[in-house]
């Protein structure tokens, strides 16, 4: 079997065979060049390993010089920021800036950890002016790309996409926002039913005014004017399911016969 000591591996030096372990390989003393902490492995264990992944023993100083300029997923660490004491525990702190332009200062634990996850700060590759923006605009991607959306027959299904402007570069999203006058409360509407999420298909509307236009929705013409179930509701004082649920138990002409008659016993009060 090989001897390993005296190697350098990654950033251990291997020091002695010390005994077989359980399953019949040679562990090895090993100690860490960056911080000096040494450890007792076997060689497949230490060619896995790195001093940013090796369990250190509480109270071994690391030098953080060691960290700074790497890259941990979407985080690069700037600089050393200093100490905190968490639980009894010393953890060091580093500036980090994200792949976004993000700036943070987090213990190298939970940079590590977010490696292969994407981070959740409120912005991301864009400047969203809210929270509420943000989560319409990804809803949007959702709906359009996502299989597991429950709206995706809807949209995605159906051929719906956004426009390569807005999904590679949501900054120009945000620009149309700013110039087309959304306010909280509105929600985003294709002018086109069948046409894609694009700056000139689209508009902000009311939550009541969308429904109008919704494919689904059950329009309903009495005395000349048309307009939806919850429409109607809402223009003769009722709860806004009240007329639908009269369509769908009673059907077309009864509730229009229902809401002609709501409106004779309006006009006479």
């Amino acid at each position: 079997m090989d001897d390993y000591s005296g190697m350098i591996i990654n950033d251990f030096q291997i020091l002695r065979k010390v005994r077989i372990g359980s399953n019949n390989q040679w562990l090895y003393e090993t100690k860490c060049l960056v911080c000096g902490y040494k450890w007792i492995s076997t060689i497949n264990h230490i060619k896995r390993y790195n001093h940013s992944r090796i369990p250190h023993r509480h109270g071994v100083q690391i030098d953080p010089n060691y960290f700074i300029g790497k890259q941990f997923g979407n985080w690069y660490i700037d600089s050393f920021y200093g100490y905190t004491n968490k639980n009894g525990r010393r953890r060091q702190l580093f500036n980090v800036i994200c792949s976004c332009g993000i700036k943070r200062v987090m213990p190298i634990n939970n940079i590590q950890r977010s490696t292969n996850k994407t981070h959740r700060h409120p912005v991301c590759t864009g400047n969203w002016p809210s929270r509420k923006l943000r989560n319409k605009f990804f809803s949007m991607i959702g709906r359009c790309y996502r299989k597991s959306d429950s709206h995706y027959e809807s949209y995605g299904g159906r051929g719906i996409k956004i426009c390569d402007e807005w999904l590679k570069n949501h900054q120009s999203f945000i620009d149309w926002v700013y110039k087309s006058g959304y306010r909280d409360g509105l929600t985003i509407d294709r002018i086109d039913a069948n046409g894609n999420y694009c700056p000139e298909n689209c508009r902000w509307l009311t939550m009541l005014e969308n429904t109008k236009w919704m494919r689904k929705s059950h329009r309903i013409t009495v005395d000349g004017i048309t307009d939806t179930a919850q429409g109607w509701a809402f223009r003769l004082g009722h709860s806004k399911d009240y007329i639908r649920k009269k369509l769908i138990k009673y059907g077309m002409q009864y509730t229009i016969d229902l809401i002609k008659s709501i409106m004779r016993q309006r006009s006479m009060d």
